[in-house]
């Protein structure tokens, strides 16, 4: 609990708590110079809250000269600034009274065991948004898988060449990491064909295209 010392002769603006908060602080007044002045007397304290057109009395415990306010949900009901006024009797006469400002700080209002529909729309926006998130992960992932083995693939890869007729179509086919070209003898029969093939796989699929470039 929070304890807040006042000196009972001294007027102040006293932060109380904040809307609702019940037993959170306890406010201690010095009566000693009231006391000193008019003598042994009884305090009686008036609370005037935010919103209110009258004042209440408040309970509080006297010890001596030092008087304690406990203060409660029903003293915090409403939050911004009220009042509240400290009396201190001797027998039947009032000797002395000072005003103080209280202060109940704000809240963010009333909860709601509902959340409004756009809440709930944030919520399922952020759980596609996670959901994508994690499929792109998966797909580069697998795509990562792929090329890796695909690199592997290349790097253990041979290639051997057959030399075909005079005027056969050149051809290329791969199996078991081995590159086969076949390529076509030339018209002079000097073992060339004096041609030069470009080989793609456009598809990655290993169906080679042959194309003759020059």
């Amino acid at each position: 609990m929070k304890t807040i010392n006042i000196c009972a002769e001294q007027p102040a603006r006293i932060m109380i708590g904040r809307r609702g908060e019940n037993e959170a602080t306890q406010v201690v007044f010095d009566c000693t110079p009231f006391s000193e002045l008019y003598g042994d007397g009884t305090a009686v304290l008036l609370a005037k809250r935010p919103q209110d057109t009258s004042a209440y009395p408040v309970t509080v415990e006297q010890d001596g000269n030092t008087v304690t306010w406990t203060v409660t949900d029903a003293d915090t009901a409403y939050r911004g600034s009220g009042v509240c006024e400290l009396f201190w009797y001797v027998g039947e006469t009032l000797a002395k009274s000072v005003v103080y400002t209280t202060v109940i700080g704000k809240d963010i209002g009333e909860t709601s065991s509902d959340p409004p529909d756009a809440f709930e729309t944030w919520v399922e926006q952020l759980t596609a948004l996670g959901a994508e998130t994690q499929q792109n992960a998966t797909d580069a992932e697998q795509s990562a898988d792929d090329a890796a083995a695909s690199a592997a693939e290349i790097t253990g890869m041979s290639a051997q060449a057959e030399t075909l007729p005079a005027g056969s179509e050149a051809t290329a086919s791969y199996a078991d990491g081995v590159l086969t070209l076949g390529i076509p003898r030339g018209a002079d029969g000097s073992g060339g064909s004096g041609a030069r093939y470009s080989f793609t796989d456009p598809n990655g699929d290993g169906n080679i295209i042959i194309t003759e470039v020059g």
